[in-house]
Formats: structure tokens, C-alpha cells, sequence
């Protein structure tokens, strides 16, 4: 617990705010100064499994004194409930939240909420408001690597809701966990389906039992796909993409259309894979047969590079060279290598079928 000291009375700035002991490291005080007070928060997956640890940090910056109710949520429902304290402009930080506050090791899901102040009949309504960042993280060798949980405040995804996570990518270097937590006393049956420029490749499905975490990994292989969610009842539920190698990860909550919009759909700003394409860390084309787009050449942040025509992906850090090969309905010749500055030329390609 470390002491807020504020610089002009009670008009506190995150801008300007001094601690008697050790400060607020920068990237915390950036997180929490693009952060907004909250009397609820829900932390939506965390962790203390394998070398995986949560760090919380919570902050008080009222002339109030009041306790915050933590209850722990995991795949059978309440885990654990316990109160924390929080003085007056006072923040508290936790490096293994899980082990320090409930003494437990798994995965879950954590709510948060302020005691009422006595004004409001609402205990959501509290005056006694907090900031809250959350993070799940891992450490190796060559640092520390994490995955932010809390970078904003969770939609709550409804019965009927459209909601949709895009970008969604599963190869040999990442992969992507999808994941829901049931807030409520009734059971919820959750339907994520998983789709790419060919269509419709997993459908994962979770039965949520009252108060309960569950998180699953995509199977298939994915290329900038997306994931349409439909659920029964009010839920929290996000994706999660990490690094194979390091760990270090990317939570993203759904997001909505507004009313009466369209299906979203992606805008296919790729360019078209032609011979003599050269691609940079980061950059990808379009495989297309006639007018239609059947897959793309992506090339890693780490210099491989990965061909996805629907279900099927193929990764390689120095070539490819398919000949004529039979993918799906289609006959492809692909031919790229490597260059010595990392970027990758594509000397080959014809589709047909």
C-alpha cells in the first residue's frame, strides 16, 4: 500500500500526483490516467497457472475511506470472496492477485464492487469510485511479457446483441483463445463461430453455468478472421491473441454495429499477390481466383511467412514452393522466398479451379 499524496488539497491530477514511497511506475500512470473511475469492474480472465501471474493495481483517489468487495468466479462458479480495504487517496498493487487476496491457483474471473455510500440506494451508484488496471503476464529469460485484461470497461454482450472480434489469427506463431464469463444466477449457452474469407471454419460452443469462466483455444488456422458471438443471457466475453514464443498477448473485447447496420465484412484492402510482389515485416496480399479473394500471404513480425487459403496454412521462415498442388477446390502454384533484409518476393503464382 503506498500513501497518494495530493499537490493542490483535494483537486487531484494523475498528471501531477506524488507518492510519499515509491511512485507509480509510467506505464501505470499512463493506464490509469486513460482509465474512468468505476464503483463495478470486471476483470475478465486472470490467471496464477503454470508461470502465468495477474498483476492488479487498484487506486483510490477519493477523501473517502471504504472497502471494495472481490469475489473470484471459476469454471464452477464463486471461488472466493474477500474484502479489500482502501484508504482515502491510497492505491494498492498486487504482483500474483490470485494468490495474495484468495489464495488460488487456476483461472477465473473477478468482480469488483465498492460498498455503497449510504446516499445512493444502489451500491452500482456509489460515490466511492476506483481505478483499476489488470494485467496477466509471464516471465522468461529475456523479460517480462503480458497480456493487459483490463484496457477499458467490458460490454456486457446480451441475448440478441451482434457482436463480433476481428482480426482473429491462429497459425504456428500465434494462437487465439476466446473466452466467456456468466455474471449471472441463470445458466447461458454461448455459440462462437469462427469464420475467414471462405466461410464458416469452427464453431466453439460453451455451456455456462451460473457464475462461472470457461476459455477455449481455436482449433482451426485462421488469417485476419473473425468471430461472430451469439449468447442467451448477459455475458462478458472476449479473444485473446499471444505470441507461441514469447507469450505476450493482445486481449480485444467484442465490439457492436450500431443498429439497423449491415454484417460487417472485411474492407479487402489487400493488395493482390502477383509475381514480383515483394512484402515487408507486417505486410500481406490477396490470393484470388477470378473476382474472388480465396486466401492470403502474410509475412510475420519475426520474418516468417504464412499461406492461408482457408483451412489450410502453411508457414515457413526461408520458401515455399507448391507446384501445381491441390488445395481445397482449387490448383495452386505459389513460389516466394525470403530476402536477405527479411522481406519476401513471390517469383511464382497461378490459381485455378
Amino acid at each position: 500500500m503506498k500513501h497518494l499524496i495530493a499537490c493542490c488539497a483535494l483537486l487531484v491530477y494523475l498528471g501531477t500526483l506524488a507518492f510519499a514511497e515509491n511512485s507509480v511506475s509510467q506505464r501505470e500512470a499512463s493506464a490509469l490516467g486513460y482509465a474512468r473511475p468505476t464503483s463495478h469492474a470486471v476483470i475478465p480472465t486472470a490467471a496464477h497457472v503454470k508461470s502465468f501471474r495477474t498483476r492488479v493495481v487498484i487506486a483510490n483517489l477519493t477523501s473517502h475511506e471504504y472497502s471494495i468487495t472481490a469475489t473470484l468466479y471459476g469454471p464452477d462458479g464463486v471461488v472466493s470472496r474477500e474484502i479489500i480495504s482502501m484508504p482515502a487517496t491510497h492505491y494498492r498493487g498486487w504482483d500474483n492477485f490470485f494468490r495474495s487476496v484468495f489464495d488460488y491457483t487456476g483461472n477465473g474471473s473477478v468482480v469488483l464492487q465498492s460498498e455503497s455510500d449510504g446516499e445512493a440506494g444502489d451500491a452500482s451508484e456509489s460515490r466511492y469510485k476506483f481505478y483499476l488496471t489488470a494485467e496477466v503476464y509471464s516471465d522468461s529469460g529475456d523479460g517480462r511479457f503480458s497480456t493487459p485484461v483490463v484496457n477499458g470497461i467490458a460490454p456486457m454482450v446480451d441475448e440478441g446483441d451482434r457482436a463480433y472480434n476481428f482480426g482473429i489469427t491462429v497459425n504456428e506463431d500465434q494462437r487465439t483463445n476466446i473466452g466467456a464469463f456468466n455474471p449471472g444466477d441463470e445458466p447461458v449457452s454461448v455459440q462462437a463461430e469462427v469464420s475467414d474469407e471462405s466461410g464458416p471454419v469452427e464453431t466453439l460452443n460453451f455451456e455456462m453455468a451460473p457464475y462461472s469462466w470457461q476459455q477455449k483455444a481455436i482449433g482451426a488456422t485462421v488469417d485476419f478472421g473473425w468471430i461472430e458471438w451469439k449468447t442467451s443471457g448477459g455475458t462478458y466475453l472476449w479473444a485473446v491473441t499471444v505470441d507461441n514464443r514469447t507469450n505476450d498477448g493482445t486481449l480485444v473485447y467484442p465490439m457492436k454495429p450500431e443498429a439497423g447496420a449491415a454484417p460487417p465484412t472485411e474492407s479487402g484492402e489487400a493488395p493482390a499477390c502477383t509475381a514480383g510482389t515483394v512484402l515487408q515485416s507486417g505486410g500481406r496480399c490477396s490470393l484470388n481466383s477470378g473476382d474472388s479473394r480465396i486466401g492470403t500471404f502474410t509475412v510475420n513480425p519475426n520474418g516468417t511467412s504464412c499461406l492461408s487459403i482457408g483451412g489450410f496454412t502453411t508457414c515457413s521462415g526461408a520458401a515455399h514452393n507448391l507446384s501445381n498442388a491441390a488445395v481445397n477446390q482449387f490448383r495452386i502454384t505459389f513460389v516466394a522466398g525470403r530476402n536477405d533484409d527479411g522481406s519476401w518476393t513471390i517469383s511464382e503464382i497461378s490459381i485455378s479451379g
